[in-house]
C-alpha cells in the first residue's frame, strides 16, 4: 500500500497531466528538468524548484532536446546520469499508465453519451404521437363544448327573462303591500320604517299613480303618510329628545325646509329660554365664519398662483437656472392669465352674505349683516394684498435670476460666452415685459369683484374697495424700489437722492429679497439657483445689476406709473377722483392702505434711479481709480528716462472704459426697446456760456490762453505759473457736482472723470523732472482722441460731461506742469510722431 506522500504527488501528476491535455500546461510556472518531485506539480501551484546546475524543464514551450542532452552530458558524472536515466525511465511509464486511464475513462464517457442519446431519440419519437393524440382529443372536447353550450343559449334567454319577470312581480308586490306595511309599522312606532318604505316606492307612484290600481295604492299611501306627517309635527313641538330625527324624517316626506325651520325654532324657544339660543348661535356663526374666512383664504391663494404662475416660473428657474428662465418666450410669461379667482371668491361671498342676511332678521342681537361684511372685506383686502405680492415676487425672482446668470457669466467666461452684456439685455426686456403683462392682467382680474355678485358685494363700500387697489399699487411700486435698493446693496448714506428714495419706504434692509419684499410670500423663499442666489449674505454685487435696476426705476417711473393713472381713472376712480378717495377705514373700520400717489412714486422711483447711477458709476471709477493711483506711485517721476510712448495704464484704462461702454450702451440705448430711455436726469456738468461743440475744438485753438503763450497744452515753450494761473481765473467754469443721467455718454464720462481727478491728485503729490513731465503730456495726448470717440459715439455733448473730460485733461497737464523742476514740454509734431510710432509697433 502505497504512502500519503506517494499518494499526494500522484494525485499532483494526474492534475498536471489533465492540465496539459486541456491546454494549460503552459501557464504554469518552468518545471526542473528531468521531472523529479517538480514535473507533475500542476501549474500555479507554489514555486518552482529550480534543477541542480541550472538547467532549464522539460515541460516548458521553450524546451530544446539538444542543448539538455549536451547540458547534462557536461554537466553530471556518470552516476548521476544513470540515476537520471532510472527516474526518467520511471516517470515515462507512470505517464503511459495515467494516460491509458484517462483514455479507458474518456471512452465510457463516451459509450454513456451515445446510449443517453439513443435512449432520447427513442423517447421524442414517441411524445410525438401522443402529443398528435391529445390534439385530436381536444379538439373533440371543443366541439362537444360548443355543441352543448348551443343547445343551452335557449333555456338560457328563457331563464334571465323569466328572472327579470319575477323582479318585477316583487316590486309590485311590494308596491301593492305598501299602505298595509306603512300601517303596521305606524303602529308600531317605527316611524322610520315606515317613511323609508314611503320614500323608496315615491319614483314608482309618481310614475303610475294615475293609472288603475296604483291610483288606489297611492291614495292610501299619501293617505298614511299624512298621518305620520302630523305626529311628527306634534312630535318636533312636544319632544326634544329626537327633534333632529323628526326633522330629518319630515323632509323625507316632502315637508318644505322653510315650515321646518319655522317649527324647529318655535319649539325649542317654547321649550328653552332665547338667551342660551342666542349664546349658542353665535358660537356656531363664530365657527362658521372662521371657517369661511378659512376656505376663501386657501381660494385666494389658489387663484392668485394661477393667475401669477409663481409656482411655474420657480420650477422652471430650478430646472433651467440662469439666463435661460429670461425669456420673453417662456410658457410662465405668456400664459398670464386674467382668472385670478376674484369672480368664484366674489361669489361665494355674496352667496354667504345672502344666507346670513335670512338668518339675521331671527337673531338681530349676534349682527350678523355687520360680521358678515367684515369677512367680506377682510377677504377681498387679503386677496388683493395676496394679488400685488405675488407679482412683486416675480419680479423680484426674475431681478435675482439676472443677477445669478451674471454671477456664473462671470465664472464661467470664455471666448464663446455671450457676456453680460447679452444677459443684462436680456433681462430688461423680459422685465418690461413681465410688469406690462402682469399689471394688465391683474388689474383685470380684480374687476371680477364687480361683476354679477361681486357687485352687490362693493356696493355699499365701493370707495373702500378702490382706496384698496390704489393702496395695493402704492405698496406695489414701494416694495420693488425697496427690493431694487437691496439688489443694488445700497444702503442710506446721508445723500439727499438716497433721502428720497428712502422717504416713506422704510429702511432698504430687512432681507427684503429672501422674504418677498416686505410682503406675504405664498411659497416661501426661492428653489433652485435663484433661491441660492437670494439666500446669500453678502453677495458682491455687478455693477451691470446696479445699472439695469436703475434703468428699471426709470422704466417704471415714466412707463408704468402713467399707464396706472390712465388705467385708474378708467376703471379705478373714486368719488374724489384717481387719485383721491382718502385711504381711511371702511364701514366696518377697517384701516386700508393709502391711495395710490403718483408724484410721490414717481419722485421716489426717480431718486432711486439716480443713486443707482451714481452707485454704478462708484463701482467702475473706484476700480480706475486704484488702477491709476498704483499707476502712478510705481513711476520715478524725478528720474524716468525719455518718453517713447504711453504708458500701458493707458491702454488698460481704455480697455476698461470700453468694457463699460459696451455694457451701458448696450442696455440703455437698444433701438426699440421700451425700457430704454435717453431722458437727462439733470447734467452732471453745467458750463456757463459755451456753446455746444466747443469741447471739440483744437488743444491749440481752445488752449492758447490758457497757457500764456505756449500753442498748445502738449507743445511749445513753458510759461511761467502766474500766467498759468491768471490764465485759469478767465477760463470757463464747469462744475463737477451733480447727478448722473440715465444715458451712456454721461455715464461713460463720469467714469472717466473719476479716473482722471485720481490721476489730477496722484500727480499734485509727485515731483516730475523733464522726461516725466513729457510722458505725462504723452498719456493725456494717447487718451484725448479716444476719450472723445467715447463721449461723442452715443451722441453726447457738453451736456454730458464732455466738458468736465477736457478740462481734467487740461489740468492733469497743467498740474504736471507747476510740479515739474524743469518745465519743459514736447513739440506737437514730436507728440504725433512718438504716438504714431508707438502705434505701429503693436
Amino acid at each position: 500500500m502505497e504512502s500519503g506522500e506517494d499518494y499526494a504527488k500522484r494525485s499532483e501528476r494526474v492534475k498536471a497531466l489533465l492540465s496539459s491535455y486541456y491546454g494549460d500546461s503552459g501557464q504554469g510556472p518552468s518545471a526542473p528538468p528531468g521531472g523529479h518531485a517538480q514535473q507533475g506539480t500542476p501549474a500555479g501551484r507554489g514555486p518552482p524548484v529550480a534543477h541542480i546546475g541550472g538547467i532549464a524543464a522539460i515541460d516548458t514551450p521553450t524546451f530544446n532536446a539538444d542543448q539538455h542532452t549536451s547540458d547534462i552530458l557536461r554537466i553530471f558524472s556518470l552516476e548521476k546520469l544513470m540515476v537520471e536515466h532510472r527516474n526518467m525511465a520511471r516517470e515515462i511509464k507512470n505517464i503511459d499508465s495515467d494516460m491509458q486511464q484517462l483514455v479507458y475513462e474518456n471512452y465510457n464517457k463516451f459509450i454513456t453519451a451515445t446510449d443517453t442519446i439513443r435512449t432520447m431519440k427513442s423517447s421524442i419519437d414517441a411524445m410525438e404521437s401522443e402529443m398528435l393524440r391529445l390534439q385530436q382529443t381536444a379538439s373533440v372536447v371543443a366541439e362537444k363544448s360548443l355543441s352543448v353550450s348551443n343547445k343551452l343559449q335557449q333555456r338560457r334567454e328563457s331563464m334571465e327573462q323569466l328572472y327579470k319577470v319575477q323582479r318585477l312581480l316583487r316590486k309590485l308586490q311590494t308596491v301593492f303591500e305598501l299602505p298595509r306595511k306603512m300601517r303596521a309599522a305606524l303602529e308600531e312606532d317605527a316611524l322610520d320604517t315606515a317613511v323609508g318604505l314611503y320614500a323608496e316606492a315615491q319614483p314608482l307612484l309618481h310614475k303610475y299613480g294615475g293609472r288603475g290600481t296604483f291610483k288606489v295604492i297611492a291614495l292610501e299611501s299619501d293617505f298614511v303618510a299624512q298621518e305620520i306627517s302630523q305626529l311628527l309635527k306634534k312630535r318636533l313641538t312636544e319632544r326634544k329628545d329626537d327633534t333632529e330625527q323628526c326633522v330629518l324624517l319630515l323632509r323625507k316626506l316632502g315637508e318644505p325646509d322653510d315650515t321646518l325651520q319655522d317649527k324647529y325654532l318655535t319649539g325649542r324657544v317654547a321649550r328653552v329660554k332665547r338667551k342660551p339660543l342666542v349664546t349658542l348661535s353665535r358660537e356656531l356663526f363664530g365657527e362658521y365664519f372662521s371657517i369661511v374666512r378659512r376656505v376663501v383664504s386657501d381660494a385666494a391663494k389658489a387663484g392668485v398662483l394661477r393667475g401669477s404662475l409663481l409656482r411655474e416660473a420657480r420650477a422652471q428657474a430650478a430646472k433651467e437656472g440662469g439666463s435661460a428662465v429670461l425669456s420673453v418666450n417662456s410658457p410662465a410669461l405668456e400664459q398670464l392669465s386674467s382668472d385670478w379667482g376674484a369672480e368664484a371668491i366674489a361669489q361665494a361671498l355674496s352667496t354667504m352674505s345672502i344666507d346670513v342676511g335670512l338668518l339675521a332678521a331671527h337673531l338681530p342681537e349676534l349682527q350678523l349683516k355687520e360680521r358678515a361684511l367684515e369677512v367680506v372685506q377682510a377677504s377681498i383686502q387679503q386677496h388683493v394684498t395676496l394679488s400685488f405680492a405675488a407679482l412683486k415676487q416675480r419680479v423680484i425672482d426674475a431681478a435675482v435670476a439676472v443677477r445669478t446668470a451674471l454671477a456664473s457669466e462671470a465664472a464661467d467666461a470664455g471666448p464663446g460666452s455671450a457676456g453680460p452684456g447679452a444677459i443684462l439685455q436680456q433681462g430688461s426686456v423680459y422685465l418690461a415685459e413681465l410688469l406690462q403683462r402682469g399689471l394688465a392682467v391683474l388689474l383685470q382680474g380684480l374687476r371680477g369683484y364687480e361683476s354679477a355678485g361681486g357687485a352687490r358685494l362693493l356696493a355699499s363700500w365701493r370707495d373702500q374697495w378702490v382706496d384698496l387697489v390704489q393702496g395695493g399699487l402704492q405698496s406695489f411700486f414701494g416694495g420693488l424700489l425697496l427690493a431694487s435698493l437691496e439688489l443694488a446693496a445700497l444702503r442710506y448714506d446721508g445723500g439727499d437722492l438716497m433721502r428720497e428714495a428712502l422717504k416713506a419706504s422704510g429702511t432698504a434692509g430687512g432681507g427684503l429679497v429672501g422674504q418677498g419684499s416686505a410682503g406675504p410670500d405664498l411659497m416661501g423663499p426661492p428653489t433652485g439657483p435663484a433661491g441660492a442666489a437670494a439666500g446669500a449674505a453678502q453677495e458682491l454685487v455687478k455693477p451691470g445689476l446696479v445699472l439695469l435696476l436703475a434703468k428699471l426705476c426709470k422704466f417704471l417711473e415714466q412707463v408704468m406709473v402713467p399707464w396706472v393713472m390712465e388705467t385708474i381713472a378708467a376703471s379705478f376712480a373714486s368719488a374724489g377722483g384717481p387719485g383721491g378717495g382718502g385711504g381711511g377705514g371702511g364701514a366696518s373700520g377697517v384701516d386700508l392702505p393709502p391711495s395710490f400717489v403718483p408724484g410721490e412714486v414717481a419722485r421716489r422711483l426717480s431718486a432711486a434711479s439716480s443713486a443707482m447711477v451714481l452707485a454704478y458709476v462708484e463701482m467702475h471709477g473706484r476700480q480706475l481709480s486704484v488702477m491709476v493711483r498704483r499707476s502712478t506711485g510705481s513711476v520715478s517721476w524725478l528720474t524716468c528716462k525719455e518718453p517713447r510712448g504711453p504708458r500701458p495704464v493707458c491702454s488698460l484704462l481704455l480697455e476698461r472704459l470700453a468694457r463699460v461702454e459696451a455694457e451701458a450702451a448696450g442696455l440703455l440705448d437698444e433701438p426699440g426697446s421700451s425700457m430704454g430711455t435717453g431722458v437727462n436726469l439733470g447734467s452732471s456738468v453745467h458750463g456757463a456760456g459755451r456753446k455746444a461743440g466747443d469741447h471739440r475744438e483744437s488743444g491749440a485753438a481752445g488752449t492758447s490762453a490758457l497757457y500764456g503763450g505756449i500753442s498748445n497744452p502738449f507743445g511749445g515753450r513753458d510759461s511761467s505759473a502766474v500766467e498759468r494761473n491768471v490764465a485759469k481765473l478767465f477760463r470757463e467754469k464747469v462744475h463737477m457736482t451733480g447727478s448722473v443721467p440715465l444715458a451712456s455718454p454721461a455715464i461713460l464720462a463720469a467714469i472717466a472723470s473719476v479716473a482722471l481727478k485720481s490721476l489730477l491728485e496722484s500727480i499734485r503729490l509727485e515731483t516730475l523732472g523733464r522726461a516725466g513731465l513729457q510722458q505725462l503730456q504723452l498719456d493725456v495726448a494717447s487718451l484725448r482722441p479716444h476719450l472723445r470717440r467715447f463721449l461723442l459715439r452715443g451722441g453726447g455733448g457738453k451736456g454730458d460731461g464732455a466738458a468736465v473730460v477736457e478740462q481734467l485733461l487740461e489740468d492733469v497737464v497743467l498740474s504736471a506742469t507747476e510740479r515739474c523742476v524743469e518745465p519743459q514740454l514736447l513739440e506737437a509734431a514730436v507728440v504725433e510722431r512718438i504716438l504714431a510710432s508707438a502705434s505701429s509697433e503693436r
